[in-house]
């Protein structure tokens, strides 16, 4: 079931799973990773003891989920321009 949230999330670019309006049956929340204009990966939170997210929170998983999307797409340039 996961693992077909983390597909969906990947596939139309939107967070989904627990704590949303989007496959909230799920056990975890999902962000889609960005690169530069594309979906790069797909990032998952699975909390310990579940209940709603503050705001804060999720604006704090959301800036962790920004700064790994600017890492990966970093590497993924860096691999780009090795390979060439």
């Amino acid at each position: 079931k996961e693992r077909v949230v983390a597909l969906w999330v990947f596939k139309n670019d939107k967070i989904a799973g627990w704590s949303t309006d989007t496959l909230p049956a799920a056990v975890g929340i999902y962000f889609p990773i960005r690169g530069f204009g594309e979906t790069v990966g797909v990032f998952a939170y699975q909390p310990k003891y579940p209940r709603p997210l503050t705001i804060s929170e999720m604006n704090f998983l959301q800036t962790v989920n920004q700064q790994v999307g600017v890492y990966v797409q970093r590497a993924l340039t860096r691999e780009k321009v090795r390979s060439n």
